[in-house]
């Protein structure tokens, strides 16, 4: 429709309607885009309606949602931007901010793939680093949205899934010495800030052995701290996580890689500092009917250290300064999106 609806909106909420001072001027589409040119005074109609005071501030932040149809109701996809005020009457300095784009109304973001060392998936010109390039993955998966074609229908049948889950346990002894750590989260993925990336299927005619796909990462302990109180959030590893002057570094207890089956082939965590090879995982496929290794299942196990009385290396200190090297590497006889490469770590 044409229709404008004004709202100042709640917290989370659709907030309360407010007197129209909106004008529709056009609303036109040309080639699959609408644009729709409006009109309304810069003071607002009400003290509740937002006045613009371009002196004030040098943009106006805005808020876009893709709606599910003409009915306001809760949106599918949001992404906040800025409207920069341009004086017409002087010169403007046009930046260069990196590629832009959306998917499903939610923005892409700029400079997802950091540049080496600590990412090679920009060195490598991975596709899931631009929104130009991005053929698939998480940012196609948001809450809401369903994988088909434009053409198909979503079937009205509801898929449910049971899950049955044992938890072992141990209680704990807090005399003559606590039995056991609280441990603190550390974590870190190989595609750095991408949070995915793609798996490039090998060129024609490669050997199968060669086809082989490898990323690495290099990054410091302190780079894992998030300084915010622990009880506050189970990725918080304290105030003061940072300060080498009170923290000498962190015992690393647990490295666990995650990647995704059946391409994985391995993951490496090294100390770059002395080349030391900390941690190193491939896949177990299951080879037999016993629990735990049955055929048509497969594992991921982590690295442990701890009390050698328990058959466990003991851990070593890692300093806060300590250059860490991620390797994996992936079978990319077939491409495919959305593959992932982190260390959920604990320590």
């Amino acid at each position: 429709g044409d229709a404008v609806t004004e709202r100042r909106l709640g917290f989370h909420g659709p907030g309360a309607v407010l007197q129209p001072s909106v004008t529709v001027v056009s609303s036109s589409v040309a080639g699959g885009m609408r644009t729709v040119v409006l009109k309304r005074p810069a003071k607002g109609k009400t003290e509740r309606h937002f006045s613009f005071d371009p002196e004030a501030s040098a943009a106006l932040r805005t808020i876009h949602a893709v709606g599910r149809g003409l009915a306001f109701a809760q949106h599918r996809g949001h992404g906040a931007a800025a409207l920069d005020w341009i004086d017409a009457s002087s010169e403007t300095c046009v930046c260069r901010v990196g590629v832009r784009g959306s998917i499903n109304g939610n923005p892409f973001p700029v400079d997802i793939c950091p540049p080496f060392p600590t990412s090679d998936l920009a060195q490598q010109k991975n596709p899931t680093c631009s929104p130009e390039t991005y053929g698939g993955g998480l940012r196609c998966c948001f809450h809401g949205h369903f994988l088909l074609d434009a053409d198909q229908e979503v079937p009205e049948e509801v898929q449910e899934y049971h899950l049955k889950v044992r938890f072992y346990f141990e209680e704990m002894q807090q005399t003559p010495m606590p039995s056991h750590q609280n441990l603190l989260r550390l974590y870190w993925m190989t595609e750095a800030f991408a949070g995915e990336y793609d798996i490039v299927k090998c060129a024609p005619g490669t050997p199968a052995a060669e086809c082989v796909q490898v990323i690495t990462s290099r990054w410091k302990v302190r780079d894992m701290m998030q300084t915010c109180p622990v009880a506050q959030g189970d990725g918080c590893t304290g105030v003061d996580s940072k300060d080498a002057g009170k923290y000498a570094g962190v015992h690393l207890i647990y490295a666990g890689p995650h990647c995704h089956a059946p391409h994985c082939l391995s993951m490496e965590l090294y100390n770059a500092d002395t080349g030391r090879l900390l941690c190193s995982v491939e896949p177990s496929y299951g080879k037999t009917d016993r629990p735990y290794d049955e055929f048509g299942y497969l594992t991921i196990p982590p690295c442990l250290w701890g009390d050698k009385n328990e058959g466990l290396l003991p851990p070593e200190i890692l300093s806060l300064d300590t250059e860490l090297l991620s390797i994996k590497r992936n079978n990319n006889s077939v491409g495919h999106w959305g593959e992932m490469a982190s260390w959920q770590m604990r320590g």
